[in-house]
């Protein structure tokens, strides 16, 4: 009876105090008979009927045997895990039917952790690991990087900043935890076990630094070992199978503070952040990271390459080194035109020949076509076979303009000039190709040269100089200005009008859409056809959506085996994404920050693909030619080409590794942070 008597005083004496120091204070939270059942197997009774109030300042030892219901009450006080009876008051509003977005948004605006095992992202930085708290309530960098550095300076870290978690020793670990958790500035702080994994003497030293640091905020620390709580703890709370067997108030609350209200940052700011956290997952793992960039980058050069070779891009191949210097492309701008045919019947010659033949006003209208580059007699100048004579050699080929020619020049460059002329060598002769630049046509050897020159009335009154010279086996070329080639047909002594008995050859503009050209050329009365038989018009909708989907699906796979299955992405990303989301991180946040990490890594590995790709087009100019300048023409000449190509690699890129993030998200997103955080 006397020990009964005296416990009964010693719990009057507790309620005194309570009522004495916290009768102004209204208590922070309130749990009303809250009860939470598991049901594995068997029901399992985690808590029943807890019924307890907290106040700010307060600083709770939670104690008892292991399976006591410990940790499910700082999960639920936490909101963590839900109940399934009972009442949760928070500031005197009730949190019952809070759903999971709800119960994030609470954490994230009132609740801070500290774990036992620290739950550090080891790849980060001490900096990066504290800012990570910051990120959604302080918007100016300086500001937040001078309360990051006081706040390692205050936990006893300073020349620790730039030290990545892994590095760090247990009690380092946990001081990095404690800043993280202060940094969020919550009025709720849970501490499970935080002194479970350190020797004696750290543990004394993170409880002190912890009650310094924590003042005036409301702070549960889950422990087996009272004893070590002891000088700091103001209450101490038992659990023994699920409910309170002890309630006992050491001493008063510390000094409350004001609760702070949760600044708000802008949406610019927040999506600033989301690119700092990407870049800072892209550095925290450098060989993972330089794995899949080259593997992306790779993929960038496989994915151009074979998409230039599968549809024929007026691209050598790689493998033939004879393709580029006997390719006729330049075949495939032009266009023959000729009036629609019209019945002979009751016409005389004069009409039907006026009918036929082509006046001013068609010249300009064909001009006027988009795509048009130029316009010539049918077969009469360009094309026809021509030959110079230079330093006492003959050079014969079929004659061109520089601008509808599509050819690579070996040395040297195209005509700018109308004094000006590109000649072809043999490939036997390539290497002789540097001493015929800047050779001179003299006028004393124009005569007999061919039809070029025998289109004046009288020997230019100019010298050619060769300017360019190109290899070929077959088709040999003669290239000169557009501007030698117009006056070549203005002084044509013959007729004149050379269109008049002749059909014309249009070149067009290399970019020219030719379905258009010659849908408007053909809607203005002309018949167009392809002079020499080449389409031009390169392959079908079909085929290239085909050759996409085949790359897409080759990208996909070589990325999935290169970066790792979803599953060792889950084991890698999940626990550290998961802490992120104790950090107060929200969930608009880290549903969005690994997409921004997959495009951003998408995005580099296609850069770096593309600085490759033009690099292997540099050096196989090189590889086939004296001078590294070949492979600059080519990549002049081709880049149009590869750029809309490249530009399909980037979506691409960017469609496969925003997969691999959607589906990550969709794993973690299945799984609480307690079930990870718990069983990581």
């Amino acid at each position: 009876m006397e020990e009964m008597f005296r416990q009964a005083q010693h719990d009057e004496k507790n309620v005194l105090m309570i009522n004495d120091d916290m009768e102004e204070n209204k208590p922070l939270i309130q749990l009303n008979k809250v009860s939470k059942i598991y049901n594995q197997g068997a029901l399992t009774v985690g808590l029943h009927k807890i019924s307890l109030s907290f106040y700010q300042g307060e600083y709770v030892a939670i104690t008892g045997s292991s399976g006591s219901g410990k940790s499910t009450l700082l999960n639920v006080l936490s909101c963590l895990d839900t109940f399934d009876d009972g009442e949760y008051f928070f500031k005197g509003e009730s949190i019952n039917y809070f759903n999971e977005a709800e119960r994030a948004a609470f954490r994230n605006e009132n609740v801070a952790f500290i774990f036992q095992d620290y739950y550090l992202i080891d790849s980060y930085t001490v900096y990066q690991n504290i800012e990570l708290a910051l990120l959604n309530s302080v918007e100016d960098n300086e500001e937040r990087k001078k309360k990051v550095l006081s706040l390692i300076e205050e936990v006893g870290l300073k020349g620790f900043e730039n030290s990545r978690g892994s590095k760090l020793s247990g009690g380092q670990k946990q001081r990095v935890s404690i800043a993280r958790a202060l940094a969020k500035d919550a009025p709720i702080l849970f501490a499970d076990e935080p002194t479970g994994n350190l020797d004696a003497e750290t543990s004394r030293e993170i409880l002190e630094l912890l009650f310094k640091l924590a003042k005036g905020k409301l702070v549960f620390i889950v422990t087996h070992s009272f004893e070590e709580l002891e000088p700091y703890a103001t209450r101490k709370i038992r659990l023994a199978d699920g409910e309170v067997s002890e309630d006992e108030v050491l001493s008063s609350p510390s000094e409350s503070e004001n609760l702070s209200t949760k600044r708000e940052i802008s949406k610019k700011a927040r999506y600033a952040n989301l690119f700092r956290v990407g870049f800072y997952n892209i550095k925290a793992t450098p060989k993972r990271t330089i794995f899949t960039l080259t593997s992306l980058a790779f993929l960038t050069v496989v994915f151009i390459w074979v998409f230039i070779l599968a549809i024929g891009q007026s691209m050598p191949s790689l493998h033939k080194q004879k393709s580029i210097l006997d390719n006729t492309n330049y075949y495939k701008y032009d266009l023959e035109i000729t009036k629609k045919a019209i019945s002979h019947e009751g016409k005389s010659d004069e009409e039907l020949s006026a009918y036929y033949s082509f006046n001013e006003e068609d010249l300009a209208s064909i001009k006027s076509v988009k795509g048009v580059s130029h316009v010539y007699p049918y077969n009469y100048i360009l094309n026809a076979m021509m030959t110079v004579i230079v330093d006492g050699k003959e050079f014969s080929g079929y004659l061109r303009n520089a601008s509808s020619t599509d050819v690579i020049i070996y040395r040297g460059r195209m005509p700018e000039k109308d004094n000006e002329i590109v000649i072809t060598l043999p490939q036997s002769r390539k290497y002789t190709a540097k001493d015929w630049i800047g050779k001179v046509i003299n006028r004393e050897e124009f005569a007999g040269t061919g039809l070029l020159f025998s289109v004046y009335h009288e020997p230019l009154d100019y010298e050619l100089t060769v300017c360019g010279v190109i290899v070929r086996d077959k088709d040999d070329l003669i290239i000169t200005s557009d501007g030698f080639l117009e006056k070549a047909i203005a002084e044509n002594p013959y007729t004149d009008n050379p269109y008049h008995d002749y059909g014309l050859v249009v070149t067009l503009d290399p970019k020219a859409n030719i379905n258009k050209t010659i849908k408007e050329l053909a809607g203005k009365g002309y018949v167009v056809t392809y002079k020499y038989g080449v389409s031009g018009l390169g392959i079908t909708s079909i085929y290239v959506l085909l050759t996409i989907i085949g790359l897409l699906g080759l990208t996909a796979i070589v990325f999935r085996i290169t970066n790792g299955s979803i599953k060792d992405v889950e084991k890698v990303k999940s626990r550290d994404y998961n802490i992120m989301r104790t950090t107060g991180l929200d969930d608009w946040f880290i549903k969005r920050v690994y997409y921004v990490e997959m495009i951003l890594t998408a995005v580099i590995g296609w850069l770096a693909g593309t600085i490759l790709s033009y690099l292997v087009l540099i050096i196989y100019g090189f590889s086939i030619t004296p001078e590294i300048s070949f492979g600059f023409s080519l990549l002049k000449g081709y880049a149009g080409n590869i750029s809309w190509i490249n530009l399909i690699a980037l979506a691409v890129n960017v469609f496969v590794t925003i997969g691999n993030a959607n589906r990550f998200n969709r794993y973690l997103y299945k799984n609480t942070i307690k079930g990870v955080i718990n069983n990581a």
